[in-house]
């Protein structure tokens, strides 16, 4: 991701095995992130590290979009893994 120029924050939830990515993560507890403007929900999954195939569901302040949707200040993104079940 490049970090030059404008930038923006959002606030991040990781759900269930996707937090093992981030370091003191608690549970429910939102990660604040800083980013380029004109990122992407995937730029921001790349910077924390996290494999784009572990992300199966994106929520952008409760509405399920997709990994190329770009991000705004202020955003709540919210990444789950697959989920399993029967």
């Amino acid at each position: 991701m490049d970090m030059a120029g404008s930038r923006i924050v959002v606030r991040v939830v990781l759900s269930a095995g996707l937090r093992e990515y981030a370091r003191n993560c608690e549970p429910d507890e939102e990660l604040r992130l800083e980013c380029p403007a004109q990122a992407t929900v995937a730029d921001m999954v790349r910077h924390l590290d996290i494999p784009l195939e572990a992300v199966k569901i994106v929520m952008i302040n409760g509405r399920g979009t997709k990994m190329t949707a770009r991000l705004a200040d202020d955003d709540r993104v919210a990444l789950f893994p697959a989920l399993a079940g029967g």
